[in-house]
């Protein structure tokens, strides 16, 4: 909604790339905010473990059946992801919505910069597919 009121019609992006711009900076916002554990006694939360590492994200939905139904379709959607995505860009992605920097990414996995760039918009243009 915030994209949809803050949007210019005068600016050169049309509103599909803004709005795009706009939800994979509260989802990127979210997830850094989950991992902060700010809030962690008031919130439930959800697993996003790879096997090797253990990532949670907030839900803050107290309905059963509710909370049920977004597990499995997170679920289905992380299932997605594993499939659609090679070990290296699933690695990069998790580094980088865990707030390293693309020289801090690459250092971790022993590889160049140039190659996380180059994984990251492997990540974000088969993610668009996707959704």
């Amino acid at each position: 909604m915030s994209a949809a009121r803050n949007y210019d019609i005068k600016g050169k992006a049309e509103f599909r790339t803004y709005a795009g711009i706009c939800i994979n900076n509260r989802i990127i916002m979210a997830y850094r905010a989950a991992l902060s554990h700010k809030n962690l006694p008031l919130n439930n939360s959800v697993s996003l473990s790879d096997g090797c590492s253990q990532i949670d994200i907030s839900d803050c939905t107290t309905d059963p059946e509710t909370m049920l139904l977004n597990s499995e379709s997170f679920k289905t959607i992380k299932q997605k992801i594993q499939k659609l995505l090679s070990k290296l860009e699933q690695q990069v992605l998790m580094l980088y919505l865990g707030g390293c920097s693309y020289q801090e990414i690459a250092a971790k996995l022993s590889v160049t910069p140039k190659v996380v760039d180059n994984a990251l918009q492997r990540v974000r243009l088969k993610l668009r597919q996707l959704l």
